[in-house]
C-alpha cells in the first residue's frame, strides 16, 4: 500500500469504534482527508486482501499495514541519512 494512506489508515484506526466496524471509520477518514470513493475502495480491497490471507479482522491487517508503512519509512530516512553522511 501506498504510503501517502499512512494518515488516513491512522485516523481511521484511531477513530474505529467496534460498534460500526472498520470500513465505517475508514469511509469517514478517507472523505475527511478529501479523496474520493476510488481511493476507499483500493484501501479497502488491500486491507481485506491482507486480511483474508493472514486470517486476521480487517482492523488488525489495518494496523499491521499501518506498522510497515511507519517501519518502511524509518527505514528509507535511516538509509538517507547514512547515504548523506561523508566518508
Amino acid at each position: 500500500m501506498e504510503d501517502r494512506y499512512l494518515p488516513i489508515l491512522e485516523d481511521a484506526v484511531r477513530n474505529y469504534r467496534k460498534k460500526e466496524g472498520f470500513e465505517g471509520a475508514l469511509g469517514r477518514a478517507v472523505k475527511k482527508s478529501g479523496e474520493k470513493y476510488d481511493t476507499y475502495i483500493e484501501i479497502i480491497t488491500e486491507l481485506r486482501d491482507y486480511a483474508y490471507h493472514h486470517d486476521i479482522a480487517v482492523v488488525v491487517a489495518a494496523k499491521r499495514v499501518r506498522d510497515m508503512i511507519v517501519t518502511a519509512r524509518e527505514n528509507r530516512d535511516r538509509q538517507k541519512i547514512s547515504a548523506d553522511e561523508p566518508c
